[in-house]
């Protein structure tokens, strides 16, 4: 009887291109990864940093192209599946830099993570092998603006952190997907700080017009 070689059913996962023996060498290489060498060289890694209330978070790639697309895919039509693609190929690289690091997701909605049925941000960072604590909440908060003239009220998401949980001791890592104004980041920033006194951020994703490259250390 004849047995299919697993490896030969093998597909990228975003394209669904059928992996060949060239490739799958090529990926095992790149420690398994699920994209075929076409897809991966669209991830065009264009590293920045910034310092959001004086914490560094580094950033990989600019929201746009094919990674804006993956990542809609997996978020808003909720392609659980994708989840490991957007940090396989630099997960080596990743756990050096971060090794004896927790990492701190930042959270969605509590309707979103509902009605997604997953959390989108542990899925993709747990291929780092680094311990997880989903400690954080998003709320809403009501403030009150002047604007043109006239006293409106205003809802914004603020985080904090959920009743009796376990902060984490030692360095701790904020992960996020995609970074756009940065306020997000700066109210976990706010949470955790006073926690911990080796605090960083990590975020695949950054809004490229927004932001200049700068060469990672």
């Amino acid at each position: 009887m004849h047995i299919r070689d697993p490896q030969s059913q093998r597909r990228c996962l975003w394209c669904g291109k059928q992996l060949n023996r060239q490739e799958d060498i090529l990926s095992r290489i790149s420690y398994g990864d699920c994209l075929c060498v076409e897809c991966r060289n669209e991830f065009k890694e264009k590293p920045v940093r910034m310092n959001p209330e004086g914490i560094r978070v580094d950033c990989l790639y600019p929201y746009e192209g094919m990674g804006r697309e993956m990542l809609l895919q997996y978020k808003e039509l909720k392609d659980e599946a994708l989840y490991p693609v957007f940090l396989w190929e630099k997960r080596k690289e990743l756990q050096k830099r971060y090794r004896g690091y927790s990492i701190i997701p930042i959270p969605s909605s509590e309707k979103a993570l509902k009605d997604r049925g997953f959390h989108h941000v542990i899925r993709m960072f747990e291929v780092l092998d680094l311990p997880v604590y989903d400690i954080l909440e998003k709320t809403e908060e009501t403030e009150m603006k002047k604007l043109g003239g006239e006293i409106r009220r205003q809802k914004r998401n603020i985080l904090r952190i959920k009743e009796d949980a376990k902060i984490p001791a030692g360095k701790i890592l904020l992960a996020d997907d995609v970074i756009t104004t940065g306020t997000t980041m700066k109210s976990a920033i706010s949470q955790i700080r006073s926690k911990s006194s080796h605090v960083k951020g990590l975020c695949i994703f950054y809004h490229s017009q927004k932001r200049q490259s700068v060469k990672q250390s």
